[in-house]
C-alpha cells in the first residue's frame, strides 16, 4: 500500500471513531438536561461535565476494537494481564473518546475465548496469548468530542489522563495501591492488540 492510500485509510479510520453527535439546529438543553447523559446516533454519549480529570485511568485499544467496543458490538475486552474493576477511559491514539466500566474480569480458558466470540468479536481459531483475562465492559458511553490525552513515548495498554508532561498525577491512597496491586500486575504491553501508534 502506498504513501497515499495509508493516509487516506488513516483517516477513513479516524473519522469511523470521532463522527460528532451534534445535529444541526438542535434546541440547547436545559441545566437539567446538560447534566443528564444524552443520545446521538443510538449512542450514548456524555456532556461537558463528564470530562477526565487527572490521573484517570485509560484503557488503550486500537482503532478498530475502540469502535465495536462504542457501539457496543464488543462489550468483552481481551487482556494478558488482569486489570481492576471501575471506571475506565476509551482511547485510541492519544485521544479518548469515550467511557466505559470494566465491571469484571476474569481469567479465561481457550475454551471460553471461543464459546464467548460474540462478546470479544475475535476472529482467530486460536487464542491469541498463553494466558487470557476478559474484561467485562458496561456502561459504554461515547463522548460528544474526543478529547486528547498526553502520550508518553512508550506504548502501553493502559494510560493515566495528563495533558502534558508535566502534569502531576495525584498519588493514590496505601489501600487503593495495595488493591490495585492485588488485583493488577503490570501488565506487559501487547503489541498486537493494544498498539499506541
Amino acid at each position: 500500500m502506498n504513501d497515499t492510500a495509508k493516509s487516506n485509510q488513516r483517516n477513513v479510520n479516524t473519522e469511523k471513531v470521532s463522527e460528532s453527535a451534534d445535529k444541526p439546529n438542535e434546541q440547547k438543553p436545559t441545566s437539567q438536561e446538560a447534566q443528564q447523559p444524552k443520545l446521538g446516533d443510538g449512542i450514548l454519549v456524555l456532556n461537558e461535565a463528564q470530562q477526565p480529570k487527572i490521573g484517570d485511568r485509560i484503557m488503550v485499544l486500537n482503532e478498530p476494537w475502540l469502535a465495536l467496543v462504542l457501539h457496543k458490538v464488543k462489550t468483552q475486552e481481551i487482556r494478558r494481564g488482569p486489570a481492576a474493576v471501575g471506571p475506565t477511559w476509551l482511547a485510541y491514539n492519544g485521544i479518548i473518546y469515550g467511557s466505559a466500566t470494566v465491571s469484571d474480569c476474569s481469567p479465561m480458558t481457550e475454551e471460553e475465548f471461543i464459546a464467548n466470540r460474540q462478546n470479544h468479536q475475535h476472529l482467530e481459531e486460536r487464542a491469541p496469548y498463553a494466558k487470557l483475562f476478559a474484561l467485562t465492559l458496561e456502561n459504554i458511553v461515547k463522548l460528544p468530542e474526543p478529547v486528547p490525552h498526553y502520550r508518553p513515548p512508550q506504548k502501553s495498554a493502559w494510560a493515566t489522563f495528563r495533558t502534558g508532561a508535566g502534569d502531576r498525577v495525584p498519588q493514590r491512597s496505601e489501600k487503593k495501591r495495595k488493591t490495585a496491586s492485588e488485583t493488577k500486575p503490570a501488565e506487559a504491553p501487547d503489541k498486537d492488540e493494544n498498539p499506541v501508534n
